[in-house]
């Protein structure tokens, strides 16, 4: 079992990753925002994967690759659930917008350089 979800979520990750670029190229911002969390998810299951069956001189490495996908996923999570409700769906103050709005390369921006910071 632990290896069909390995497996599994590799398949997610790939097919997330294959229709975020399809939304970049386009310009479907709420698809490459929808999709990007899939790929947070399904990161952090892909990896607990490669950890779990690693070899006995590399499971610390798995283990801190697992604690840096879960600090990722949960910024990237935050960032991009902003940008599908909050950003997206209220209408805001400008200063809100400066800071929130991902397109004007704000705080959730610079967070989301620092998720993927961590894991690349």
């Amino acid at each position: 079992m632990n290896k069909k979800i390995g497996v599994y979520s590799s398949c997610v990750n790939f097919i997330a990753v294959i229709c975020f670029a399809m939304s970049m190229l386009f310009d479907f911002d709420y698809g490459s925002y929808f999709f990007s969390m899939f790929i947070a998810f399904s990161f952090v299951a892909m990896v607990c994967g490669y950890a779990h069956f690693a070899e006995k001189e590399v499971k610390l490495a798995g283990c801190v690759s697992v604690a840096f996908s879960v600090i990722y996923a949960a910024i990237i999570l935050l960032v991009y659930f902003a940008q599908l409700t909050t950003v997206r769906l209220d209408d805001l103050t400008q200063q809100a917008v400066a800071l929130l709005d991902f397109q004007q390369y704000g705080l959730l921006f610079n967070y989301d350089l620092l998720g993927y910071g961590l894991c690349h």
